[in-house]
């Protein structure tokens, strides 16, 4: 699991997601992944040439694969078209992920195909985001691709995407949602993202969301507008810039 935060105004959009990546242990059913990472990855991904940024969350490292590979193989366009191009890939891998690998492309990188048979039977829940510029409407956009709605993307305009949910027993809720309200505005996003993902560690770390997990506390935002799209970080929750 990763933390994924996304913020969507009309003129800028932003994408902070944090760098762990776990363990995949095949060898007890049920159990998916190790609490603990096993290392550290950029999953923020910039397409300069479609204005764009990917992330994904449900197994980590390889989502964001899987949704960089779909993009990367993709010719001009913004991410209004790489939303409906992007579609049909995603749908089919629903059928290689239940084990029909038949029409896998042949150019997939040999990293994702490992990444996709390796997690193929825990393949259970998947999303990937899509967040750009659409030169065609002049405004910012994101898309969400979800493997529970059949991987059909979902339109998102002016909105906060979090994954996991925000968790309101933990310490500083009150000022979350503050914080939050003025994000939606285009305010002092990054402190939102930050406080978010402070919150989301501490709903995976003390279990509040059904499981417990250690995310890490390192991270990268991404930020796309008219003018172009870039990463920034790695930045720590200590407030420090992550080495």
């Amino acid at each position: 699991m990763s933390n994924l935060v996304v913020t969507v105004t009309p003129e800028r959009a932003w994408l902070t997601q944090d760098r762990a990546t776990w363990h995949q242990d095949t060898s007890k059913p049920g159990l998916v992944w190790h609490p603990e990472p096993r290392g550290e990855v950029p999953k923020v991904r910039a397409f300069p040439d479609r204005h764009m940024l990917v992330g994904g969350v449900g197994l980590a490292y390889p989502v964001a694969l899987w949704g960089e590979a779909c993009v990367d193989r993709l010719g001009p366009g913004d991410v209004t078209d790489t939303a409906e191009q992007t579609a049909d890939e995603l749908q089919a891998f629903i059928r290689w992920r239940d084990g029909d690998l038949s029409d896998l492309p042949a150019d997939v990188d040999e990293s994702v195909v490992k990444a996709i048979q390796h997690n193929m039977p825990y393949m259970t829940a998947m999303r990937i985001w899509h967040v750009g510029w659409s030169r065609s409407e002049g405004r910012c956009l994101a898309y969400l691709f979800d493997l529970d709605n059949g991987f059909r993307p979902q339109r998102v305009e002016t909105k906060h995407g979090m994954e996991p949910a925000p968790c309101e027993s933990a310490p500083g809720f009150k000022h979350l949602v503050r914080y939050s309200e003025q994000a939606e505005r285009g305010q002092r996003v990054p402190r939102f993202h930050r406080a978010m993902l402070e919150n989301q560690g501490h709903a995976m770390r003390t279990g509040a969301i059904g499981w417990v997990a250690y995310p890490s506390d390192t991270f990268d935002t991404g930020v796309v507008d008219a003018n172009g799209v870039r990463v920034e970080g790695p930045f720590s929750l200590d407030g420090k810039a992550a080495a």
